[in-house]
């Protein structure tokens, strides 16, 4: 293109396309995947039942897991209970030796330590007293689950004739 100018001189404008030196690069589509091949019905209802069955297995796992973590933590417990238990037992022991000792000192040794065997016999027969009332009154109160069923079976008799009636007015 040509333009003249007002000095006369001339200016000779080309117009040049810009080209990328690096070729663009073509967008790689991904291969479309043939479509699957459909199921039939006995196939999907197999599978889904070996998905559920899948499925409880490992609650199943789970669940044994969780019970052996349980258990092994309850038994650690129980060991440290009757640890406690049994140093309280001599605990025990050790105060009624402390107090058959301080006894010595008023009466003579045989003496004291009869009278705190006495005590401690007393202290056991109470105890066995009080647990075989609490036992009794315990068995007393347990569910009869034959008297339970019976009265469901007449619960259940009298609703349904309550329903007949109903129906048949």
């Amino acid at each position: 293109m040509t333009s003249p100018s007002e000095e006369g001189i001339e200016v000779v404008v080309e117009e040049v396309e810009w080209i990328d030196p690096t070729p663009p690069k073509r967008a790689r589509r991904p291969r479309p995947t043939p479509p699957a091949p459909h199921a039939s019905i006995p196939v999907l209802i197999e599978n889904a039942v070996q998905e559920v069955k899948n499925y409880f297995e490992s609650q199943l796992e789970v669940l044994k897991l969780k019970a052996k973590r349980t258990a092994s933590q309850a038994a650690a417990s129980i060991v440290m209970i009757v640890a406690a238990v049994l140093f309280a037992l001599l605990l025990l022991w050790w105060t009624f030796h402390t107090a058959e000792v301080a006894l010595a000192l008023v009466v003579p040794a045989w003496a004291a330590a009869l009278i705190v065997w006495g005590i401690l016999l007393l202290l056991v027969i109470i105890f066995a007293a009080v647990g075989a009332i609490m036992a009794l009154g315990a068995k007393n109160d347990a569910p009869n689950p034959k008297e339970m069923v019976e009265d469901d079976i007449q619960t259940l008799k009298s609703d349904l004739t309550q329903a007949k009636e109903g129906l048949d007015k």
